[in-house]
């Protein structure tokens, strides 16, 4: 289907007229052909500040409600709400005669899902937990047997039931008790990620009356089922402070144990597998500090294990016989792992930093330890000898796969993982720790067919323009993709954070690949994908690294005969400052660009240390207050750099109450967009008005999402 420029107006019921947010009230128009409308239109005002020398301007600042203040404020401004359904039915009008496609790929998606699938058995002291859910329920059912997996099943929860009363439903945080018999959940009913926390009493199945607001994560028992540990956000949406709860008390008399001042860090609470010790790490993604408590003591303190550091990331703490292990970054970027008694600042090194060797992981039984860690860009699961400070591989086939650790009790004489490729669908594996034959205990299955022999699967690598080698997972049906000519591609990125993208089985890619797609992940510099230093390769004033590779990526896969030029799409989320850039660097590249809540207004938003997403994010991006690292990110900004020219397709996702990136970023750059654009392809907008950062929390909302997607793809491609 070609898209060409057209004069017509949105037709109102009953009148014609341009729509202008703040001069007309927005009402449904009547649905006529996609191509006979032009999309909803809003008034630009200057909006100027004056930085470095530079003045800036943001012409559509006014999107952001002034009485937004924290992510639970919502948005009260009409208009802008107006302007955001507006955009929702300018959207629904390109997807309607889509509809019959969109319930096509939606019904495949779910023929991939077992009619039941269960979990595989868990057990914890003499219980068994797992969950099970059926192709008709949207959420898990939580279930345990006590003493053999040949009794009568309990159900823990039922998350179906306790979603039905809401919209939009997800359970965050989900912990048993020492004694197995009280639950503590965290459930979030807008999408702002601000949970609260509730106790449901496992012999009566009724909550009690002790509710705990602004929770995030799970959270850490006592021993003793006294009471437990948490943490909580701040107004503005960060994890700041630890309390502990006595059950039986108000929440408003919980005792502080921990609050982090500093404005730029946060707090993340776990706890070591022997259940001995909590773990509170403080500090921002470079550096980080290490407290315990004693778990086995009531009224504990928390004492410092490790203090913070400049330029020290402590990755991974554990405990084991009386000992503490560290994985850190102080001789090297790949970590090197070190043991030390609580009371010594003494580190013992077990394993040096190798450039070769990224270690990712620790994990603690009751038998020792197994090491997690990623080596030529493949992730890798180790026996780690305690006595010698060796270690011994777990090894799998594959030149590209997705392999991890499962977590299972302290006390299993077993570790279990879980492998795929993308095109293998998932197995659940089980071996004799230290080593032995593998058990498989679960296939992921697909029950409308699956033959992996008509899939190929492949690891290339690619020169990117500074000489580095960066490597492209990727896979096609054999028989559907012919080299050499424009196969449809589909390249995916992230490049963030230092989030690398494993090549494990997709269900949204085998619906790809059926249609004729190459369905292919670049491993670009930002992410871990090759080790700690890929990422800080592709961070700070490295962050173009990010952007070129995945240019770089694309062009590969043209001159290696896997397409040809204009026949690729891009797809990413969250950190969208990746497709933004390529967007506005090489719009001719791609046919399409589908862009999930993207992060693109990055110069205003780090300016706005008051928003949840600025004050930690300056060691990611760096602090644009600073004239070094304003010049740079202001060169690559996505929303400060869009100029006339046409631009490819665009599909683009935003969540009203998202906390991460608020919605008026992709709103805004969806206006200036369509402001400068010279082309007569589609930029669509799709505004989740009662879902946050992930969409929407029901499975099938997700395989529709997904679905539509895959449809707007295969309509560009017409």
């Amino acid at each position: 289907m070609k898209y060409i420029s057209v004069k017509s107006f949105i037709f109102f019921a009953g009148t014609a007229a341009a729509l202008f947010v703040g001069t007309i009230v927005w009402k449904e128009y009547i649905m006529k052909d996609f191509a006979q409308l032009t999309p909803p239109q809003v008034n630009a005002k200057n909006h100027e500040i004056d930085l470095h020398g530079v003045r800036l301007n943001d012409p559509y600042a006014w999107l952001r409600d002034a009485e937004w203040k924290t992510p639970e404020d919502g948005v009260k401004n009409q208009k802008i709400l107006d302007y955001l359904k507006a955009e929702n039915t300018y959207t629904d009008a390109f997807f309607k005669p889509l509809t019959s496609k969109v319930k096509e790929i939606f019904e495949e998606r779910r023929g991939f899902l077992q009619t039941v699938d269960e979990s595989v058995p868990i057990k914890r002291d003499n219980y068994f937990y797992y969950s099970r859910q059926t192709l008709e329920q949207n959420y898990p059912v939580y279930l345990r047997k006590k003493d053999s997996l040949e009794v009568a099943e309990e159900i823990i929860m039922d998350v179906n039931v306790e979603a039905k009363k809401h919209s939009f439903f997800t359970l965050g945080g989900f912990s048993i008790s020492p004694s197995h018999q009280l639950l503590a959940y965290t459930v979030d009913t807008t999408g702002n990620e601000f949970f609260e926390l509730k106790i449901r009493d496992l012999s009566t199945k009724s909550d009690t009356n002790e509710t705990i607001p602004n929770v995030t994560g799970g959270v850490v028992w006592n021993a003793d089922n006294s009471g437990f540990y948490y943490t909580q956000m701040s107004a503005e949406w960060r994890p700041k402070k630890l309390f502990h709860h006595k059950l039986g008390t108000k929440h408003q008399d919980d005792r502080l144990i921990y609050e982090e001042k500093d404005s730029i860090s946060t707090i993340a609470m776990g706890r070591t597998a022997d259940r001995h010790y909590l773990i509170l790490e403080g500090g921002t993604k470079d550096e980080n500090s290490v407290h315990i408590l004693d778990l086995q003591v009531n009224d504990a303190p928390l004492i410092p294990l490790m203090s913070r550091e400049k330029g020290r990331l402590v990755q991974t703490t554990e405990h084991y016989k009386g000992k503490f292990y560290h994985l850190i970054n102080d001789k090297g970027e790949n970590f090197r792992m070190v043991a030390r008694q609580a009371h010594s600042d003494h580190l013992d090194e077990l394993l040096a930093h190798n450039s070769d060797i990224y270690l990712t992981g620790i994990a603690i039984y009751e038998k020792g330890m197994v090491l997690t860690s990623m080596e030529n860009g493949l992730n890798k699961i180790s026996f780690f000898d305690l006595n010698k400070n060796q270690f011994k591989n777990i090894s799998m086939p594959g030149e590209s796969y997705e392999l991890y650790l499962n977590a299972t009790p302290y006390e299993d004489e077993e570790i279990r993982f879980s492998y795929s490729a993308l095109n293998k669908p998932n197995t659940v594996y089980a071996c004799p720790y230290g080593g032995g034959e593998l058990r498989s205990l679960k296939v992921q299955e697909i029950p409308s067919g699956f033959d992996e022999n008509l899939y190929t699967c492949e690891r290339i690598w690619v020169t990117a323009r500074d000489g580095v080698k960066v490597p492209i997972s990727l896979a096609y049906r054999k028989d559907l993709v012919k080299l050499g000519q424009a196969n449809p591609v589909l390249l995916y990125g992230y490049g963030s954070y230092g989030y690398g993208m494993d090549a494990g089985f997709r269900q949204s890619a085998l619906s790809m690949m059926n249609r004729g797609f190459v369905y292919a992940i670049a491993h670009i510099r930002g992410g871990d994908d090759l080790g700690y230093k890929w990422y800080l390769d592709g961070k700070k004033l490295n962050k173009k690294n990010t952007f070129n590779d995945f240019i770089d990526c694309a062009e590969h896969l043209v001159k290696a005969g896997y397409t040809q030029s204009g026949s690729i799409s891009a797809m990413g989320g969250s950190a969208g400052l990746l497709m933004g850039a390529i967007a506005n660097d090489r719009p001719e590249l791609f046919k399409a660009i589908i862009a999930h809540v993207p992060f693109v207004d990055i110069v205003n938003t780090m300016l706005d240390d008051t928003l949840p997403l600025t004050p930690g994010e300056f060691a990611e991006w760096g602090n644009p207050k600073e004239k070094q690292y304003f010049d740079y990110i202001k060169s690559y900004s996505p929303y400060d750099n869009i100029k006339n020219q046409a631009y490819p397709a665009m599909y683009i996702t935003g969540g009203l109450t998202d906390p991460r990136v608020t919605y008026w970023e992709p709103t805004k750059w969806v206006a200036k967009l369509r402001h400068y654009n010279t082309g007569s392809q589609p930029i669509l907008l799709k505004m989740q008005m009662g879902a946050g950062h992930a969409g929407g929390s029901k499975r099938d909302e997700r395989l529709w999402e997904d679905a539509e997607d895959l449809a707007f793809l295969l309509q560009i491609y017409t």
